[in-house]
């Protein structure tokens, strides 16, 4: 009985880590989408694929926008039972899909302070995100200072 048990067990942890696999592909190829650009008079071989990274980072250089122009830096204190439910990892994953940088922190009374600089509307959606928060969290308030961007920050990172 014990050996059936055991095998049922691994049948359903393979299923799992197979599940998890085929989640993190799906999330890589959405990150990752590609733009395929044909130089004039190319051919399909002579294709250049650039990521959404690389497509965000020539789109300000394309557009002539100066520098700051478009961006944004938010000061966020988001309260209410935002602690222990893996929130600043959520802003973190967040983030990064955004493409965004700053940092976040649990403070002394029990709430979380985060800055998120980048493009505008980008941090218009993590600020809608702390709204929503993880599943388990309970916010109550979510205040925003928004700031002109300082471009000291690089990469997310949490603080303790």
């Amino acid at each position: 009985m014990r050996i059936f048990y055991k095998t049922i067990r691994q049948k359903y942890v393979r299923m799992f880590m197979a599940r998890l696999r085929r989640k993190a592909k799906v999330q890589e190829a959405g990150t990752k989408q590609a733009k395929a650009e044909v130089p004039a008079g190319g051919k399909a071989k002579d294709v250049k694929v650039l990521t959404r990274e690389q497509e965000a980072a020539q789109e300000p250089q394309e557009k002539g926008m100066e520098a700051g122009e478009g961006k944004a830096r938010a000061h966020v204190m988001i309260s209410g039972q935002v602690q222990g439910v893996f929130f600043r990892s959520a802003l973190r994953s967040q983030a990064k899909l955004f493409g965004l940088n700053g940092w976040t922190m649990n403070t002394i009374e029990g709430n979380i302070e985060a800055v998120f600089e980048g493009d505008k509307d980008r941090v218009e959606k993590l600020v809608a995100f702390c709204w929503k928060g993880p599943p388990g969290a309970l916010i109550r308030d979510v205040k925003v200072d928004w700031d002109k961007p300082k471009f000291d920050l690089t990469g997310f990172e949490i603080r303790a």
